[in-house]
This record gives structure tokens, C-alpha cells and sequence, in this order.
């Protein structure tokens, strides 16, 4: 067992009620732990039991009983002080941990099988070493020494042979794990300045930046942050400091960083986060002279200066970034400035402003994106009428069905039960009339009204549960679904011969191979081969089929009477008669569906 540690103490209460503070088991009163009663803790405890088995001998000491009770989180603050390391328990464990780095390093490379060869686990060593860390940063060791810890595994981790991986894994935690140790400021300036030396980019780039957020929050000196600064831009381009310059609001050290810069979008860019950095802390005076040197370095490009309009508006220059957009030429430039200054206005409740400058807005598309943004901002304000005219303001009319969704769950409740109604019934009519659809991979196109129809059936089925909807409310809603099962698309689809496997659907951008298909057909029949098979033709209407069973089965589900899913059922009867000669993977959907409306919606 560990030296100064003894535990042969067979009737000491110190040691008993440590270890029934623990949960272990020491069933012989000689205050030693089995090993196999610490693996079956293992799996039935909270806590890092792997971590109490310090010496990796059969036994748990007191030291080490007394280290696991510091990791589990049900003992009291008060036990935990009972149970306290002593200052000779301290420097034992942190000869423990300074020695782990090295059995670490030497311990054998786990394998696993990947293909035809072996290959060594990536990350294991360094994430143990770091694993290491956070045992002696828990232990509360004296800081010299928990410094002399690190320095020993980043030491091994740099060692670790043939597994640049691993080296890497535990560079990218080290500057966390220092940050929780809360070393002395001399001590974490030179365990920086360590891992700066390595050099290698491969080993270090993806931790610059998590490195210098630790300089700082370190709340070290200028003169050591600058030393630091120095070295990450002898080994990296210096812009890698320049989010810290700014988060230490050393503006002239980020102005000369940008200015430097020879690529001209990337310097007004820089200039253009400096100006919103000091308008974002109060320094407005300042923030305007930078967004004017930016705004020059743009020259006549259009595209620059409605960047730098949008930054302006970000940092609350309304009025100057909207006399940039007036004044441009670009139409499509000017549309993309109005749309994010209005969303930007909307942000900051300027609602009215925002509507304004939606309606200078030409594309359609990105005007009925700014009226969805403005019309839950309206929604977040209370202010229904001018939800409704954002609507219906909206021409896409899949955009507008799924902004009316999106409205309705942000309305929910009692106070808001007509409004929701109303809302549901002008979603569903508009789903009927959407005729966008989605890309599908093997039958031609996916009908996007599918999707819309799922989400205003989830949001009928919760209206039924918590806004109590009568049977004629519920009747109309389930009737305006339907129609939209009934429009959704069907597809005729053509296999040929030697492609059976392969169906080519019925489009516009097909319609010339369909008439090739008919001259075959033609000839084949004129000339009479006997040896060549038919082309086969086959009508889908999978979406359709499903999306009629999905209302059947809502249609089910709801609390409404008999008499009013008789009257539910005659109307989805008439929905699956216009799926006669339709197949859904090898199903007569018409069969499918009565089967399905019999089933769940009886005479």
C-alpha cells in the first residue's frame, strides 16, 4: 500500500466511518478495500472508482478512500471537510500523479481492428494525461506542486511516440484544464510559453485560440499577454490574436492588424468588426470614424457598402446605413440591405420601420422572408391584426402555410382559442393550394404539402386536447385536411424492360422519353415481336395514400362524437375513390385506404 498510509487499524472509527462514508466495504475491520468489492461498486456507484485505486494494488487505503470521497457529489461539504487530506497526504498524492505521466507514457498502445490492419487508439495517452490533470487538480495539492504536474504530462504528452494524435488530443484540453487549476500567474505565462515552443502546426493551430482566451482569463499582465501575443504571431498569421485584441479592447493593436491587411475585403471586414465591437461597449464616437474608414476603403464597389450599411444597423447607425441603401443602384443590392436592416429594425422592436422598408423590398422571395420575421415579432408583441396582415402579405404560399404554423404554437393558449382557430382553418386552405415540392430521389417529386398537412394535424390533435373544440369546429378542420390529401400529387411512372428495378416518373423534363417509349411500342406492334417484353407503365400515389391514413387515423384518435366521424368518414371515402389504378409499393391504394378508414372509422 502507499507509504504513510497505513490502515491496518482494525477498530479505529476514523477509518470505519470512511469508508461507510465511501460505500466501501471492509468486511474484515483491517481497513483495506477488496478489489473485487471496488469492481462491483464500480458499476453500481456514482463516482470515478477508477480514480480511488491510485497504487493500482489490491487494497483501498485511507488516502485513497479519502481521495474517492472528494469526487462524489452526495456527501456534504462538512463530511468532506471531516475526511480533509493532510498536508503529508497532499505531497503523496502528487508524487502519485507526477509518476503517472510516465506509466502513461509507457503503458502499451491499446488496439482495435479497422479493414485488414491494427491501428492504435488515436487520442487514448493524451486524453489520460489529461484525465491526470483534472485527479490533481481535484486533490487541492499545493499549487507549486500542481504546476510541476503539469509540466511532467505535458512533457510526456510531447513524447509520446508515433501518436502525434494523442499530443495533439492533449494540447487541445491543456489550456482548460490550467484555467481550473488556478495556478500562480508566473506558472500559467510559462506553461503557455511551453506549448507555444512545440511549434508544430499540426500540433498547436487548433489550440491558439484556446490558449490566449486562457492568457486571459488569467487576467495576466500587458507586458506578459503581449510576450505571449508575440510569440503566436512569430509562429502564426497575427491576425490569429486579433479577437483577443478586441475582447481586451487593445483597439490600436486590432486597427494595426487590419490595416495591414493587403486583401481589401478582409481589411474593411476587420475595420468593420472593430467599429461594431466599440459600439457594442459604448464607445459610439469612435465606432462611427471606423465605420467611415471602412465604408471609404469600399470605393464604388456596391456590394462592400451595403455590407458595411447592414454592420451599421448591427451596431444601431439606422439612419446612416438606410441613407447607404438608398443611395445604391443595385437593385438586388439594395433589396439584400433593406431585408437585413428590417429584420435588424424588427430585433430591436422598431416594428413599424421594419414593415416600411419591407415594402421597399422588390424580390419576393427575401420580402416574404422579412414578413415571416416581422410577423413573430409581431406575435412576441401582442399584436395580432398586424400578425394577420404580415400573412397575408406573404405570396409563397408553402412559406405562408408553414409561418401560420409556426404562429399558431406561439399562440397557444386559452385567451387565443378563436384566433388559433382561424389561423388553423386559412393554414389548411392555403396547404391546397401550394404547389412547391421537393426533390425525391427515386419517385420523381415529393409532395411538400405532405409535411404541411402533418404539422396542422399535430396542431388540431393539441387544440383537441387543450382548447376543447366542439364537434362542428373539429368537423370543419378534419374536412379542410382531407382536401388537402386530395390534392396532394400522384405520378404516372414508365419501367422499362432491362430497368425494372428503376422507375422513370412522368415530368416535363421525362415527357420526351415517354414519347420515345410510345414510338417503340408502335413499331414493336407493327412488326410483331413476340420476343421483345412490353414496356409497363405504373401509376404512384404513395404520398397521397399516406397522407390520407395519417387524417384517418387523427380522425380516430379525436374526442369527437360517432356522429360526427360518420360524417368524417363519407368525406375520406371520397378521397380514397380518386386513388383507384393507384399503386404504393405494390398496394392498390384503394384497397389500402378503405381497409384503413373500415378499420379505424366502422359504419
Amino acid at each position: 500500500m502507499l507509504n504513510g498510509c497505513s490502515f491496518v487499524r482494525k477498530t479505529d472509527p476514523y477509518v470505519q466511518g470512511l469508508f461507510k462514508l465511501t460505500g466501501f466495504s471492509d468486511n474484515n475491520r483491517n481497513g483495506v478495500i477488496d478489489k473485487p468489492a471496488l469492481l462491483n461498486l464500480w458499476s453500481a456507484k456514482e463516482g470515478y472508482l477508477e480514480n480511488a485505486d491510485l497504487d493500482g494494488e489490491e487494497g483501498i487505503s485511507v488516502l485513497e478512500a479519502k481521495y474517492y470521497l472528494l469526487t462524489l457529489k452526495n456527501i456534504s461539504p462538512k463530511e468532506k471537510a471531516e475526511y480533509s487530506l493532510t498536508s503529508e497526504e497532499k505531497v503523496t498524492l502528487g508524487n502519485i500523479f507526477f509518476k503517472k505521466a510516465d506509466e502513461i507514457l509507457n503503458s502499451p498502445e491499446r488496439k482495435y481492428y479497422i479493414g485488414p490492419v491494427d491501428r492504435s487508439i488515436a487520442h487514448e495517452k493524451g486524453s489520460k494525461l489529461l484525465e491526470l490533470l483534472d485527479q490533481a487538480v481535484l486533490a487541492d495539492l499545493d499549487k507549486e506542486l500542481l504546476a510541476l504536474i503539469f509540466k511532467n504530462a505535458l512533457r510526456a504528452a510531447q513524447e509520446l511516440k508515433n501518436n502525434t494524435n494523442g499530443t495533439k488530443r492533449f494540447i487541445e484540453g491543456f489550456a482548460e484544464k490550467i484555467l481550473a487549476a488556478k495556478l500562480e500567474k508566473d506558472k500559467v505565462k510559462e506553461l503557455i510559453l511551453l506549448v507555444l515552443d512545440i511549434k508544430d502546426p499540426y500540433l498547436i493551430d487548433g489550440s491558439i485560440d484556446s490558449l490566449l482566451s486562457c492568457a486571459v482569463k488569467s487576467d495576466l499582465s500587458e507586458t506578459d499577454l503581449r510576450e505571449i501575443f508575440k510569440k503566436v504571431a512569430s509562429i502564426k498569421n497575427p491576425e490569429a490574436i486579433f479577437e483577443t485584441f478586441l475582447e481586451l479592447n487593445w483597439y490600436k493593436d486590432a486597427l494595426d492588424i487590419a490595416r495591414a491587411s493587403s486583401y481589401l475585403n478582409h481589411r474593411i471586414n476587420l475595420l468593420s468588426e472593430i467599429a461594431y465591437d466599440m459600439a457594442m461597449k459604448k464607445q459610439k464616437t469612435k465606432a462611427w470614424n471606423i465605420f467611415q474608414e471602412a465604408f471609404v476603403a469600399c470605393g464604388a464597389d456596391e456590394a462592400k457598402k451595403c455590407g458595411i450599411a447592414k454592420d451599421m444597423a448591427s451596431a444601431g447607425f439606422f439612419t446612416q446605413a438606410l441613407k447607404i441603401i438608398d443611395n445604391l443602384t443595385n437593385v438586388e443590392e439594395q433589396d439584400s440591405g433593406y431585408f437585413d436592416v428590417s429584420t435588424t429594425f424588427a430585433h430591436y422592436g422598431y416594428l413599424e420601420t421594419a414593415s416600411q422598408l419591407i415594402n421597399k423590398i422588390n424580390d419576393s422571395r427575401k420580402k416574404d422572408e422579412a414578413l415571416v420575421c416581422l410577423a413573430k415579432k409581431y406575435v412576441e408583441n401582442k399584436k395580432l391584426p398586424q400578425v394577420l396582415n404580415c400573412l397575408r402579405s406573404i405570396t409563397d404560399m408553402y412559406i405562408r402555410a408553414k409561418t401560420n404554423i409556426d404562429i399558431i404554437s406561439m399562440l397557444y393558449s386559452q385567451e387565443n382559442r378563436q384566433n388559433i382557430f382561424s389561423l388553423m382553418c386559412e393554414a389548411l386552405e392555403i396547404s391546397c393550394k401550394v404547389k412547391h415540392a421537393s426533390p425525391r430521389s427515386k419517385f420523381g417529386e415529393y409532395d411538400s404539402r405532405v409535411d404541411l398537412l402533418r404539422d396542422l394535424l399535430y396542431c388540431i390533435r393539441w387544440s383537441h386536447c387543450v382548447l376543447k373544440y366542439s364537434d362542428k369546429e373539429s368537423v370543419i378542420l378534419f374536412k379542410k385536411a382531407l382536401a388537402i390529401a386530395n390534392v396532394i400529387g400522384v405520378y404516372e411512372a414508365m419501367i422499362l424492360p432491362s430497368y425494372s428495378y428503376s422507375p422513370i416518373v412522368r415530368s416535363e423534363k421525362t415527357e420526351k422519353i415517354f414519347s420515345m417509349a410510345s414510338k417503340f411500342e408502335a413499331i414493336n406492334l407493327s412488326n410483331n415481336f413476340t420476343n421483345i417484353p412490353p414496356i409497363k407503365y405504373i401509376r404512384y400515389a404513395d404520398d397521397k395514400t399516406y397522407a390520407l391514413i395519417n387524417v384517418v387515423e387523427n380522425i380516430a384518435e379525436a374526442d369527437i362524437s360517432l356522429t360526427a366521424k360518420k360524417e368524417l368518414r363519407q368525406e375520406a371515402i371520397k378521397v380514397s375513390a380518386t386513388l383507384a389504378g393507384f399503386e404504393s409499393w405494390g398496394s392498390d391504394c384503394q384497397e389500402k385506404t378503405m381497409e384503413v378508414i373500415n378499420r379505424l372509422l366502422p359504419e
